[in-house]
C-alpha cells in the first residue's frame, strides 16, 4: 500500500456539513457568551438595598444562568468534536473542495472584519451607560441599570467577535489541508 493509498479524502458534502455545523457551534457560544455577561445582572439589582437575603437569591439566580450557557455550550463543542478528524495529517480535500472554501472564505472577509470592529467599539464604549446614568442621578436603581447595560455592551461585543472569528477559523482549517 502506497502512502497515497492511506491518505483519507474528504469531500465537498463533509466541509458544507462542517460549515454549516461550525455556525451552529457560533451561535451556541453567542449564547453562552450572553448568558455569562448577564448573569450579575439579577444580583446586581438585588443587592442594592443591601439585603442578604435578596443578594443570595442574586446568587442563586446567576448560578442558574451559569448553568444554562453551560448547557448551551457544552454540547456544541461536543457536536464540533466529530470533525476532529479534519485535523489529522492523512486527510486530503477533494478535487475543487479547496478552492470553494477560499472563495467563500474571501466572501466572508468584510463580515469578519465588521464583527471584529463592532466589538471592539462595543467594548470600548461599554462603560459609557454607567457612566451617564452615574452622571444623570444617585439612584442606586438607575446606576445599577448602567451596570446592566455596560454587561450586555461588552456581551455583545464578546459576541460579535467570537461569532465571525469561529466561523473564519472553519474557513482557515479547511484552507490548510492539503
Amino acid at each position: 500500500m502506497t502512502p497515497a493509498d492511506s491518505t483519507k479524502r474528504v469531500s465537498l458534502g463533509e466541509v458544507q456539513a462542517y460549515f454549516q455545523d461550525q455556525r451552529r457551534f457560533a451561535e451556541k457560544i453567542v449564547i453562552g457568551i450572553v448568558l455569562f455577561f448577564i448573569s450579575p445582572a439579577a444580583g446586581i439589582f438585588l443587592t442594592v438595598t443591601d439585603d442578604f437575603r435578596r443578594g443570595m437569591l442574586g446568587v442563586i439566580i446567576q448560578v442558574m444562568i451559569l448553568t444554562a450557557a453551560a448547557v448551551a455550550v457544552i454540547p456544541a463543542v461536543r457536536q464540533m468534536s466529530r470533525y476532529r478528524y479534519f485535523r489529522q495529517p492523512d486527510r486530503e480535500l477533494d478535487y475543487g473542495v479547496k478552492s470553494i472554501a477560499e472563495v467563500s472564505k474571501r466572501n466572508y472577509e468584510h463580515t469578519h472584519l465588521l464583527g471584529i470592529l463592532t466589538g471592539i467599539v462595543l467594548l470600548m464604549t461599554s462603560v459609557i451607560p454607567m457612566m451617564v446614568c452615574a452622571v444623570l442621578t444617585d439612584n442606586p436603581y438607575v446606576f445599577a441599570a448602567g451596570g446592566v447595560g455596560m454587561l450586555l455592551m461588552l456581551a455583545a461585543g464578546v459576541s460579535s467577535i467570537a461569532f465571525v472569528s469561529i466561523i473564519n477559523r472553519g474557513y482557515r482549517q479547511i484552507i490548510r489541508m492539503h
